[in-house]
Parts: structure tokens; sequence; C-alpha cells
């Protein structure tokens, strides 16, 4: 087999993004949404099996699982799933049989597997409290989802090769900027830019704007990273595309998304203040474009509310809706919540109990808008306990010994899951696809990972001048 790492080049990272956007682009503007989706799975289906069979290295794939569920240009559904889903993981699996037939790996568990573990038996436990027609169901489907999971976490785990952070800062970044020119795409694209705005109605298919304020919230620190790491002429670059991520979550109007952003941005500039405070270079860096940030922003605002009042009404329209009262209608829903959960305090009334939930002919699945709500609800106490150890531990591990790339990743983390107390992270699957593979890639980085001294001045570093 050869040793081929393509995870390494930027240029094939760039070059799969596009692929997956043009395939968007298409499903989203045409009116053959399914027919587009099935020729890309398929597409992808073969190159996943190809790279496993033909080379060595498992991170070949991941660039490919990454971007798959934000190719989607509509909200999926059992009854509209192409076929070609279906077709891609059996390339995936038969790929990952023959490259384990090919290479034999020693597993291993992973930092994080038992947590996972916790959390997985909670879900597959969920309900079973409950006489119903349809537990067998939900508890085989569980099974099999929790069971694939943890296959497929220890399996890349147990192949995936240690690569240099700063490619998976770009892989992350690189995302971040995919799903900023959805929603610029989206805007564009409509009829009426202003009552789009002011609505809230964004929508690319796979996610509606709390969603991808959601992803916003994952790959920002790692755009922030490539930042800080880089020299001040490399650092322009990531600069515009740090700037255009936080300003595309902006338009959002994600409040949850916005107030968790709020947090991540003074914990980065803390930090980046805290390690660069002796370096001479960075704090002018920090300064000059601290100084461009907000003077072009007040100018945009300004001259909206001078030439385009209606722009400016719409850019503000959403916090003017800001109900602290009702938190916009989330307090019925916990209160709701709360009440339906007092008869399955332990177990909970099961993760796909409300997809049974009929009204008329049409099946609807309930959020609780909260991932700890969202958790107990569905699994109980003992699903609680698990997602918080599963927390536990996964800050644990970023927040002993850090480092600056430990710090960046808890942020990403931290922020995101900040923004699942006002609406749920956990669980919707783009979100957990995206963990996946950073917790893949990070891995190495948990334990065994040079510990620096806080303040290093940034010429004894690497640089990102390649």
């Amino acid at each position: 087999m050869k040793n081929v790492n393509i995870i390494n080049k930027k240029i094939f990272i760039v070059l799969v993004s596009a692929f997956f956007y043009l395939s968007w682009v298409l499903g989203f503007l045409t009116s053959e949404k399914i027919l587009v989706e099935n020729i890309s799975l398929l597409v992808v289906g073969i190159a996943v099996l190809l790279f496993l069979v033909f080379t060595k290295d498992i991170n070949n794939i991941l660039i490919f699982i990454l971007f798959v569920p934000f190719m989607f240009a509509r909200p999926l559904d059992p009854m509209t799933i192409p076929i070609m889903i279906y077709v891609a993981c059996g390339c995936l699996a038969v790929g990952l049989i023959i490259h384990y037939i090919k290479n034999k790996p020693k597993f291993k568990c992973g930092t994080l597997l038992y947590g996972l573990s916790f959390l997985g038996l909670g879900m597959i436990c969920g309900g079973i409290n409950i006489a119903s027609d349809f537990l067998l169901y939900q508890i085989c489907i569980m099974l099999f989802v929790v069971g694939m999971f943890l296959i497929v976490y220890v399996y890349l785990i147990s192949t995936s090769k240690k690569i240099d952070f700063n490619q998976i800062a770009f892989l992350m970044t690189i995302l971040g900027v995919y799903i900023a020119l959805q929603t610029i795409t989206f805007f564009i694209s409509s009829d009426d830019f202003i009552k789009e705005l002011s609505q809230k109605s964004l929508s690319v298919g796979w996610g509606i704007s709390n969603n991808i304020a959601l992803m916003f919230l994952v790959t920002i620190p790692f755009t922030f990273y490539l930042f800080s790491k880089s020299n001040l002429k490399t650092s322009i670059i990531y600069f515009i595309l740090l700037v255009l991520q936080a300003g595309t979550c902006v338009l959002t109007h994600s409040r949850g998304g916005l107030l968790a952003l709020v947090v991540e941005v003074i914990l980065m500039l803390g930090i980046y203040l805290v390690r660069f405070k002796k370096d001479k270079v960075n704090i002018k860096k920090f300064i000059i474009y601290s100084v461009i940030t907000l003077s072009t922003a007040s100018l945009i605002l300004l001259l909206l509310y001078k030439f385009k009042y209606d722009s400016f009404l719409a850019l503000i329209e959403p916090l003017k809706r800001l109900d602290f009262g009702t938190l916009n209608g989330r307090v019925q829903i916990y209160e709701e919540a709360l009440i339906g959960m007092k008869d399955h305090l332990l177990f909970g009334k099961g993760v796909l109990f409300s997809m049974f939930t009929v009204e008329g002919e049409e099946v609807m699945y309930v959020w609780g808008h909260s991932t700890i709500l969202q958790t107990f609800s569905t699994m109980g106490i003992f699903g609680t306990i698990g997602l918080l150890y599963h927390l536990f531990e996964k800050y644990f591990v970023l927040l002993k010994k850090t480092n600056f790339e430990k710090l960046m990743i808890f942020i990403s983390l931290f922020g995101s899951g900040l923004y699942g107390l006002f609406d749920v992270s956990y669980y919707f699957i783009n979100y957990m696809v995206v963990l996946v593979i950073i917790f893949v890639l990070c891995e190495p980085y948990f334990y065994n990972c040079k510990i620096e001294n806080f303040t290093k001045k940034i010429n004894n570093e690497k640089v990102l001048d390649k």
C-alpha cells in the first residue's frame, strides 16, 4: 500500500471543499437536488473506497467524512434520503474491512472512549422503562447507531497518524469558509435580502441559522490559532478568513450563537495577550487588526444607518425581538419537557420517542432546545450522568498540562457547548461528525504533546509562512 498522506496537502483540502461546494450549489440553485446528491455521493463513495484500498493512511478519508453532512441543499428525512448514501456507506464499510485486512492495526481505546461509551449506553437505555410497541425497534436502532459510532471511533483512533496541528486548524478553517460561502450564497440568491435578514429565515438545506452559528463556534478558534501563529504577512489571509466567519455568524442572528461567540472572542483575546505580552511584533499585529476591525464595523454601521436605513433595521431587528422573560419561547419548552419526564426520571422517554408522536399524518421530532435538557428528557438521570462524565473527561484532558493548541481546542468545544445551553448541540448529526473528526485528529495532542511555556515568544516557534 502506498504511504500517501493527502490531508497534509492544503491544495487537496481546498479542492475537496470546492467539489462539495459545487455539489451543494447545483442542488441549492436547481430543482434536481436528489440527482445531484446521488451523483456526488457516488463519487465520494468511490473515492473513499479507492483511498482505503490503495493507501495506508486512514486520515485520507476524514476530509470526505467531514464535508459529506454539509453537502445537502435540503433537509433530509427518512422518506427522501438519496439512495446513493447507502452505496457510499457500503463503500466505506467494504473499504474499512479491506484496510483492516491489509494493515491489521493494533486497537487502542482512545482518550475519550469511556465517556462516549457511557453516553452511548444512556442512549441505548433511554425509554426502557416505558412499555410501548416501538420500544424494541428503538433499542435496536440505538444499538446499531451507538455500536457503529464506537467501532468507527476506535478504528480511526487506532489507525490515524499524528499530523501537524496547523493542518488540523487549516482543515477546520476551510470548513468554516465553506459554510460561510453557503450562507452568503443563500442571501445573494434570495429575492429580498433585507426580508430574509430581518425574518431570520436563513436555511442552507442541512441546517438553519442556529445550526450554522453552532458550526462557526467550532471553526473560528482554529482560524484564530492560524492567525496567532502566523507571521505578519501571512496573518492577513487568516485575519480575512476569521472576519468572514465571524461576520457571517453575526448574519445568522442566532442569539445563543452570538452570545457564545462573544465569550469565545473574550477568551481568545485574553489568551493571545497573555501569550504574546512580551512580543512586540504580535502586540503590534493585535493593535493594527483590532483598529481595522472596529473602524470597519463602525463605518459599515454608520453608512447603513445613513444611507440604507432599511438594511440597518433589518440587521438589528432580531435583537429587538429578544424576550428575556420567556427566552423567546424556550421557557415554555423547558417547562413542558420537565413536566413530561416526571414519570420517567431514571431512563427518560427514549431518544426516538417524539419521532413516534403523530399529529395527523405528520411525524415530528421535538427538540428540547438545550443539550442537558434534551438528554435528561430522553435518557433520564442515567443518560445525563453519562453526558456529564463525557464532558468532564473531554475538558479535563484539554485543561490538564495545557498549551496553546489545547486551549484553542478547548475554546472551540467549550463555545459550542455553551451554545448547547440554549439549543441542542450534541445529537445534531453534523456537529457530532465534526466532533469525531476533532477527537480523532487531536488525539495525539490530548496527552502526547510538548508542554511549552505559555508566554513563549513567537520568534522561537514555527510560523505559518509556507
